[in-house]
């Protein structure tokens, strides 16, 4: 018993003098297209799976989503796949009316998809299959049924990507969210429930489902390209005077300063303060973007120091300088 405390009581020290921080570093693009593709035609396909007014109605019924509200969903799920790829300032986009791209017996129609993206001057074509959304009911019914503070409105699409050139579907992409729809969270029962209320109830979830669309469509659409990302990092904010000193330089992202501040206490004859402080000067060199003098120092803490922590540190930035590479493939594609 008394061994397991004293091992509880060494943990939570060493967690308390280990600080984090977020720092954003660049992804590859989650799709990496061949270096002909200089413009991308999307398409919304969803159409073709149209259902009667009386299934549409029965759905809405039974998943609690607004009649209709999909296809108006689908329309900006097409504006944010258009955003998303236009942010990247690297393809052309054009969009396409309604169109299916599948024969009767389920196989891609290439010769309509070739024929399609000719029209266009496209050389990729972004289909968009299929977008459901689900939900109870509204927020104020809900609230006034059940006293809840809100519910969850699910949703997700899936978008093909087409090769023409090669005949390839490149990718099938699911993306997925989830967003809250407020509640008044008071129940008082659906009789007290006014006219007003239950429109303002319909018109919150219907602007909360757009917007879903919208960013569903975006996070697509940011996959053609790389981008930044915030991560979290770990280092050692305690343990010493100037450890802490060095901490203010770190959460302020005053990288140079940072490295000066470690670069002196590496030497100090303190060991605890010593091996920490060059753990810590990987990550200030990783924030100058220094990543091979980040794996270095970082090496030098795990095996020379045995400081726990940049173990994961060199997986993470081995990962990095791969990822760096993949990149500088990708931009000269």
């Amino acid at each position: 018993m008394k061994n397991n405390l004293f091992y509880l009581l060494v943990l939570f020290g060493l967690s308390s003098c280990v600080s984090s921080l977020n720092i954003t570093v660049i992804k590859p693009a989650a799709i990496d297209l061949s270096s002909d593709v200089k413009k991308i035609s999307v398409v919304d396909n969803t159409m073709r799976k149209s259902v009667t007014k009386r299934q549409d109605v029965l759905e809405g019924v039974l998943t609690g989503e607004q009649i209709g509200g999909d296809r108006k969903a689908v329309a900006q799920c097409m504006r944010g796949i258009t955003a998303g790829i236009l942010d990247g300032n690297i393809y052309n986009v054009s969009n396409g009316m309604n169109q299916s791209f599948v024969l009767p017996d389920r196989r891609i129609d290439w010769e309509t998809i070739s024929k399609f993206c000719d029209q266009e001057n496209a050389q990729l074509l972004v289909v968009v299959e299929d977008f459901d959304s689900d939900a109870p009911m509204g927020g104020a019914v809900l609230g006034s049924v059940t006293g809840a503070s809100g519910s969850s409105l699910h949703g997700k699409a899936i978008i093909n990507v087409y090769y023409p050139k090669e005949r390839l579907l490149r990718e099938q992409i699911n993306v997925e969210d989830v967003y809250e729809v407020p509640a008044s969270g008071t129940p008082k029962g659906l009789d007290a429930l006014s006219a007003l209320e239950v429109v303002q109830d319909v018109m919150v979830k219907k602007d909360v489902t757009m917007e879903l669309g919208y960013n569903l469509g975006y996070k697509a659409g940011a996959m053609f390209y790389p981008n930044r990302v915030w991560v979290s990092r770990r280092y050692y904010g305690r343990g010493s005077k100037g450890l802490k000193q060095a901490k203010k330089m770190i959460r302020r992202g005053n990288w140079d300063i940072a490295e000066q501040k470690l670069k002196q206490l590496t030497e100090s004859p303190k060991r605890k303060e010593q091996k920490r402080a060059i753990y810590n000067l990987a990550l200030a060199y990783e924030g100058k973007g220094d990543l091979d003098n980040a794996l270095k120092t970082a090496e030098i803490a795990a095996l020379e120091h045995d400081v726990k922590l940049a173990y994961d540190y060199i997986d993470i930035l081995k990962r990095r300088k791969r990822d760096i590479y993949t990149i500088e493939l990708q931009e000269s594609n």
